[in-house]
């Protein structure tokens, strides 16, 4: 996959070029020069070409019933990419925006999804741009804004009658959920699931100081990632709760929840719907 953390794995001016050009070269000629000059800084530049075009692919085929495709919508995001999702359960006071990890698209969140849904919550799961069958942004990979397709997502739940949202992402989307949560008005709750501090320009440590909602931590002692997860809970310093918890072994992101996969997955799940209840004004 083409991301880059603050580890620096991958050369993103590189990928950022071979990708655009592959898609769109006429136009992506004069953003490529200036962002040479530039040193590749991940900042808008005036010359930023049009998103990528929509794939034609069904949203969701691989894992959707017939009856969850009639709740599959798209709509745009600031990032100038148009997002997939699906709905899932019916109008609720309380909303869960689902962002899901690299490598993957809406599909990993929808058992889980079900389950919120079953719960009684109104469930959006989202192909973060570039993935699944949502366009890629016109910063892809370099400067994705993952975290403007979250607040996209959020809003659209508002439209449907949801109060409050509950912004929930596994590994990557962990990161794109953090980063977004000062922009989506309140009331809002955040539960990161074993993401990382910063991702192709996405960082969710910087964004941390300034995030007020509460915010849940969830992660495994012996995943490699739970350092850098651990640095964002401590640089939110405004959130009105900022709870972490660990459970033993090395299971990442949406694994945690599998009780087929982690031992502890039913108390994990369990904690979240407290959270929710607790930080979300349900009675």
């Amino acid at each position: 996959m083409f991301w880059a953390s603050r580890r620096g794995l991958v050369d993103n001016c590189r990928l950022a070029t071979l990708l655009g050009m592959r898609h769109r070269l006429a136009r992506m000629l004069a953003a490529v020069l200036t962002l040479t000059a530039a040193g590749c800084a991940t900042h808008p530049v005036a010359s930023r070409p049009a998103a990528g075009p929509v794939p034609s692919t069904t949203p969701g085929a691989s894992c959707l019933t017939p009856a969850e495709r009639a709740g599959v919508i798209r709509f745009p995001s600031d990032n100038g990419a148009s997002i997939a999702g699906v709905l899932l359960g019916a109008s609720a006071r309380v909303g869960f925006v689902l962002a899901h990890e690299s490598g993957t698209d809406m599909c990993v969140w929808v058992p889980y999804g079900r389950k919120l849904a079953a719960a009684g919550y109104l469930v959006l799961a989202i192909d973060l741009n570039g993935y699944g069958v949502s366009s890629m942004s016109a910063g892809f990979p370099s400067d994705a804004r993952w975290d403007r397709d979250v607040v996209a997502a959020a809003a659209q739940l508002r439209r449907r009658g949801a109060h409050s949202v509950v912004l929930m992402g596994a590994s990557l989307g962990g990161v794109a959920v953090v980063a977004a949560a000062h922009a989506v008005p309140p009331p809002v709750a955040v539960v990161d699931v074993s993401g990382e501090d910063d991702l192709s320009g996405v960082d969710a440590l910087g964004a941390a100081p300034r995030v007020t909602a509460p915010m849940l931590f969830i992660g495994a002692t012996d995943d490699p990632m739970v350092a850098a997860m651990r640095t964002v809970s401590q640089a939110a310093t405004r959130a009105a709760v900022n709870h972490l918890e660990l459970v033993p072994g090395a299971n990442h992101g949406v694994a945690l929840l599998d009780p087929a996969l982690e031992p502890q997955a039913a108390r994990l799940s369990a904690l979240i719907l407290d959270f929710t209840r607790q930080n979300t004004g349900q009675r």
